[in-house]
């Protein structure tokens, strides 16, 4: 966990970003150098498992991007990314979620994280649910107290090299102020880094909401005209301005389509993946 900046790291980041940015966590000269700058990455990339339907025209996709870091729902009582970490070599986010809400109850939930847990020993990061205040209607009180506390200290307890995520709240202006409840809950004691989803470029308004580093674990446009765009000028502004170089692009396949995924679901000939948005052949033209 990164810890309080120095003076001389204050003073600089003051002057960058206004007082809010002395709140950003500690960094190196080399990352403040960073800072100055807003370079284009081979950012990381949602990968939804749609229980194992389409997996291997996403693998293939994933290998012909280069994509080497990928956020993806572990599954609660079902392993849901098992057969990805399996085949394809990165560093992944486990998300300790389900699409199935049935499956969430707060009474049994330490034995589905420690499950989830177990199974996934490819995850380099756990992040601990996926927008709590959209899909489970939960008070950021009883998120922290109910699901992230325990999922901490049980992570802490069997993997404690493994950083925990606290989970992003919805990319809304209500899901900002949830943000900021979180931490009021006591969310920074019960994590190593704190999670947000970003489809606007204004990432200004989380500074001051946490002492943790940041994670972008989603960001992206429903514009598919947008998307080359959104990769190459905003999700580096957003890299810059919130200290952090994981942002995940949100999403590399949507079903049903919603206009954010960049390959369709319907393979061509031979398994060929099918593009269908313009930034599909911009990160294979970026990694060469």
């Amino acid at each position: 966990t990164l810890g309080r900046s120095s003076a001389a790291s204050d003073v600089y980041k003051r002057q960058a970003f206004g007082t809010a940015g002395a709140l950003l966590p500690s960094c190196s000269d080399k990352l403040l150098n960073f800072l100055g700058d807003e370079k284009e990455q081979l950012w990381g990339m949602n990968v939804h498992p749609y229980s194992g339907s389409l997996r291997e025209l996403q693998l293939r996709a994933l290998d012909e991007l280069g994509i080497r870091r990928v956020r993806m729902t572990l599954g609660l009582g079902r392993d849901l990314a098992g057969p990805y970490m399996g085949s394809y070599p990165a560093e992944y986010i486990g998300l300790v979620s389900d699409f199935d809400r049935s499956r969430f109850n707060a009474s049994n939930w330490p034995s589905l994280v420690r499950q989830a847990v177990e199974r996934a020993g490819g995850v380099s990061y756990f992040e601990i649910l996926n927008e709590p205040d959209l899909f489970l209607k939960i008070s950021p009180e009883v998120y922290v107290n109910s699901f992230l506390r325990p999922a901490y200290d049980l992570i802490k307890a069997r993997r404690p090299d493994v950083p925990v995520v606290a989970a992003a709240p919805a990319g809304t202006s209500g899901g900002r102020i949830y943000f900021f409840q979180m931490t009021e809950a006591g969310a920074d004691r019960y994590c190593d880094y704190r999670a947000v989803h970003l489809y606007n470029d204004n990432p200004e308004v989380y500074l001051t909401g946490t002492d943790r580093p940041f994670m972008v674990t989603e960001s992206g446009s429903s514009n598919r005209a947008a998307h080359v765009s959104w990769w190459k000028d905003s999700m580096p502004h957003i890299s810059k301005i919130l200290d952090t170089g994981r942002l995940y692009f949100y999403v590399l396949l949507d079903r049903p389509e919603t206009g954010f995924g960049i390959i369709s679901e319907r393979s061509g000939s031979g398994g060929a993946v099918r593009p269908v948005s313009p930034l599909y052949e911009h990160i294979r033209t970026f990694t060469g």
